[in-house]
């Protein structure tokens, strides 16, 4: 397979680099955009990981959901040897980019948003699972949850589970390395009860409104923040971080199956939330560049650039469509306020200007109807201010947002945290 490096805005996007390998946006001979995860030496250096990730591949290979991203193939990079995994594209922030961005910014992650993305995350996982009871996911984590600018969680990468357990690390060692989370119960084999505690990690995340650390442990939560979760959501997470083995979770369809009786039922209030997060997170600076240059340096620890950038993996394509989004559900919220308000003088309307039928010819001998009316209507509300225009501007390293832009979403009220909610 031939393959180009893309030469549009998706180049201007850094890389996103974790304990399996880069990751990276390329075009092939055909002009099709594909994800392409260059694996690291030492996972592509060990003969059984490679034949078991191929495996998994050859047999995931006819599993399509809308929750997943499709892996086409896996290729071997001629010059250098490693392994490379390549899927079809998709276009959007990764979780484990949008949480570090907004610790960094202080921006909230709210019951809304902390549920939108834990709903679909379960209902993916529990999906696969329906359609493949004997295999698991193994390796469910932020750094392979994509959200789409529309607000959509999508799972890349999902062939790696079964090859990781060809390392033999050790269950700390899986999650220092590569970000993996594993329950107590590990041995060799990873379960069905792995991407439950995944999932949960996942959850945890959100609830902490930051990327987990390699020192977080799920045994150890601190106190303040779960006492402060609604206690139903705190039960649901508990079972789901196998904090007891007994009573636990042992499948993601257990946790399906509790989703809605802890969360509640879906709201269309989830889905604004996450938009006006993203929004928050990939908003970019005005007065500075959006992309960092060649002379800054990367943050060590993490892929967020030391520079003005805080989403540097992220593409100014996705950034745009994102505040698009954002911006029309902003302007449908604006609206259906606007249609209630006047739905409540239209009813109003007619108990003012109708008249009993025995003062009927009364009425209309003293005025006509017509001149009753206006006198009688109250004038109906100042129609609601046009939603900020997204407009952009060429500049030497990018394109950058105009200030009034950035102030259409900074104007939302800025929600609670998620573990500030009362119980």
């Amino acid at each position: 397979m031939e393959l180009a490096l893309e030469d549009s805005f998706v180049q201007a996007a850094q890389p996103f680099v974790d304990g399996f390998g880069e990751r990276r946006v390329v075009v092939d001979a055909h002009g099709e955009h594909l994800d392409v995860l260059r694996l690291s030496a030492a996972l592509s250096g060990t003969p059984a990981f490679e034949a078991a990730l191929r495996e998994r591949t050859g047999r995931i290979a006819g599993f399509r959901h809308d929750s997943f991203a499709h892996v086409r193939t896996i290729e071997v990079d001629r010059p250098t040897g490693t392994l490379l995994v390549i899927s079809d594209h998709v276009r959007g922030a990764r979780l484990a980019t949008l949480l570090a961005c907004a610790e960094k910014r202080s921006v909230p992650v709210d019951l809304a948003t902390a549920t939108c993305v834990i709903r679909q995350l379960v209902h993916a996982s529990a999906a696969w699972r329906d359609e493949m009871p004997d295999v698991v996911h193994g390796a469910v984590s932020p750094d392979r949850l994509m959200v789409t600018p529309e607000g959509r969680v999508i799972v890349v990468e999902p062939v790696l589970g079964s090859a990781i357990e060809h390392l033999r690390y050790s269950r700390q060692h899986y999650w220092e390395e590569l970000g993996v989370a594993l329950p107590v119960t590990f041995n060799v084999a990873i379960n069905a009860r792995a991407d439950v505690l995944q999932v949960a990690a996942v959850a945890l995340a959100l609830v902490l409104g930051r990327r987990l650390k390699a020192d977080d442990r799920f045994d150890q939560i601190p106190p303040a923040v779960i006492d402060r979760l609604p206690i139903p959501v705190r039960r649901w997470l508990m079972k789901a971080l196998q904090a007891d083995p007994l009573g636990s979770f042992t499948s993601v369809t257990d946790a399906r199956a509790a989703l809605d009786e802890a969360f509640g039922e879906p709201d269309p209030s989830e889905q604004d939330g996450l938009l006006l997060f993203m929004a928050r997170c990939l908003a970019l600076d005005v007065n500075t560049s959006p992309f960092p240059t060649e002379e800054e340096t990367r943050a060590p620890g993490g892929p967020v650039a030391a520079g003005v950038d805080d989403v540097p993996d992220v593409d100014l394509g996705t950034r745009i469509e994102a505040m698009k989004a954002f911006l029309a559900s902003r302007s449908a919220r604006t609206e259906g306020k606007t249609d209630s308000s006047s739905a409540a003088v239209t009813t109003h309307t007619p108990a003012v200007t109708t008249h009993p039928p025995a003062m009927a010819a009364h009425a209309a001998t003293v005025a006509p109807p017509a001149t009753v009316a206006p006198a009688t209507v109250a004038p109906p509300p100042p129609p609601a201010p046009p939603p900020a225009e997204l407009t952009v501007e060429a500049a030497p390293s990018g394109l950058q947002y105009q200030s009034s832009v950035i102030a259409a979403f900074k104007a939302e009220p800025s929600p609670p945290p998620f573990s500030d909610v009362a119980p």
